[in-house]
């Protein structure tokens, strides 16, 4: 597996076209970041992970490897967390999403 780094324009518009569709009231926001040939996406709901959920990240996930199968591996997850200040961003990540909160 070659390791070429995407650049930050590709893994921002292909996560974000992931999205079509399946943003959901829930969803706080979506971060992607790339190390090393590993493309890593998260998705931070307020509400506790259903079997829904999942599977809309995982269609998600899907898309996002057929624009990156030959240069990384991708891995997005779904997680739950329900406080507003809970959700940090590292400086690796580039954020996608972020729903409007007061």
């Amino acid at each position: 597996m070659k390791s070429e780094d995407p650049g930050r324009a590709d893994l921002v518009l292909s996560v974000n076209r992931t999205l079509w569709g399946r943003v959901t009231p829930e969803l706080r926001a979506v971060t992607v970041a790339w190390d090393q040939g590993v493309v890593r996406g998260r998705f931070v709901y307020e509400c506790l992970i259903t079997e829904d959920i999942r599977e809309l990240v995982s269609y998600a996930e899907t898309e996002c490897v057929a624009d990156f199968w030959q240069i990384a591996e991708v891995s997005f997850v779904a997680e739950h967390t329900p406080a507003l200040d809970a959700w940090k961003v590292s400086e690796a990540e580039h954020v996608v999403f972020a729903r409007m909160e007061e």
